[in-house]
Parts: structure tokens; C-alpha cells; sequence
């Protein structure tokens, strides 16, 4: 049995935000997209492709968008919140999800 079965599968969206966090912290998206796909259901994968290029392709501009959202931004905020904003952003604005 490998590994990878072990692990319990993920949600298209969780898959892509650890991703997206993944990636914004140096790791490689051409290393961790094949992890990943294989951990999510087999009928959410191309969303959580999606979910994946297309935070990463707009970033810059969803960036900005979370900058001016946040409130308070002298507040400490956790790192890992900004992906989940990320493939939100994209996927309201773009794909009507």
C-alpha cells in the first residue's frame, strides 16, 4: 500500500489553499500538483486545478484586493489565511461558484 492511499482525501478547495500556501512559501507547483491531485476525490480535481492556476495566475491583482479587505492591516494576521482568500476572490469573480 503507498502512502499516499493512507492519507484521508481532501476537499477540492483545501487541497488548493495548502497548495497555494505551498507555493506563496517557495515550493515548487509542478512538485506538489501531482501530490495533491492524487488526494482529492476524483470528481473535484479539475476544480482544484483551477482553483490552483488561477490564484496563482491572478495573485498580484488578488493580492491588492486582500490588502485593501483587511481591516486592520497593522493586525497580525496568520500566514495560511491568504490562500483561502485567494482561490475565493477568482472563483466568485470569475467562475460564479
Amino acid at each position: 500500500m503507498s502512502k499516499s492511499s493512507t492519507h484521508k482525501p481532501l476537499t477540492a478547495r483545501v487541497a488548493a489553499a495548502e497548495v497555494v500556501a505551498s507555493v506563496l512559501r517557495g515550493q515548487s507547483l509542478s512538485a506538489l500538483l501531482p501530490k495533491y491531485t492524487n488526494r482529492v476525490v476524483e470528481k473535484d480535481r479539475s476544480l482544484f486545478k483551477e482553483i490552483c492556476f488561477g490564484s496563482l495566475r491572478w495573485y498580484p491583482q488578488i493580492a491588492l484586493l486582500i490588502k485593501q479587505l483587511i481591516e486592520k492591516p497593522k493586525r497580525k494576521r496568520p500566514r495560511n489565511t491568504r490562500p483561502h482568500y485567494m482561490w475565493s476572490l477568482p472563483t466568485d469573480a470569475h467562475e460564479n461558484l
